[in-house]
């Protein structure tokens, strides 16, 4: 039989990810390309006790379907967090549970993007935001200097094409840990940039530990 895929798919790189994984499942390799914890250090008892605890409490609840944005009393939990520890305003309604990071990016690009859009990235970029945004978009990225990304091939980038909206992370601790990857100095550039020459597109910031890093703020 032969299927008639969404043209999409025809410009939809590899999935860099499932290679990763498909290397990280041989026990014998000790991999830092995914930036995966240890297994040894997941709470799993944690885990337990809590999966136990929500079954005899409500269990009915728990099993059942809700609204598409996720579980109320989680969503206002993290509404709460965001105007405790950041003063940020935030409120549930505003809130919405995902399954993880790629399931987030491909909802934003859906709601966002176009066919023959632009989406700008630093180079190099997360996988997860490449995958999800090849399927929408065309992507252009802005170089790494030592201090973050170029912020000159930046401007240009948001003159000279019509990007929907430009992705990056800025996440001092990641930058800080792993080796080889530049300080957050330039990613705090553009944002000092964006704000004092009023850029009126999208940033949108990938940030996997602005809960458990307190310098990020």
């Amino acid at each position: 039989m032969h299927y008639r895929f969404a043209d999409r798919l025809s410009h939809a790189p590899k999935s860099f990810l499932d290679e990763l994984f498909r290397v990280l499942a041989d026990p014998s390799i000790i991999s830092f390309a995914g930036g995966l914890p240890s297994s040894a250090l997941i709470d799993t008892e944690g885990i337990r006790k809590a999966t136990c605890q929500v079954m005899e409490e409500d269990p009915a609840t728990a099993l059942q379907y809700t609204t598409t944005d996720g579980y109320l009393s989680l969503r206002e939990f993290i509404a709460d967090r965001y105007r405790s520890r950041l003063s940020i305003p935030a409120t549930a309604t505003e809130i919405q549970i995902v399954n993880g990071s790629q399931q987030c990016l491909d909802l934003f690009a859906k709601i966002f993007l176009n066919t023959g859009d632009h989406v700008g990235m630093e180079h190099h970029g997360y996988l997860g935001a490449i995958e999800a945004f090849s399927l929408y978009a065309v992507i252009d990225t802005v170089a790494l200097e030592n201090d973050g990304p170029d912020l000159a091939a930046f401007e240009r980038l948001i003159h000279s094409t019509k990007v929907k909206f430009f992705y990056g992370i800025p996440t001092p601790r990641i930058l800080r840990e792993r080796p080889g990857r530049r300080s957050n100095a330039g990613q705090s550039r553009i944002y000092s940039w964006t704000a004092t020459r009023c850029f009126t597109k999208m940033m949108l910031s990938g940030n996997s530990s602005s809960t458990t890093d307190p310098t990020f703020r």
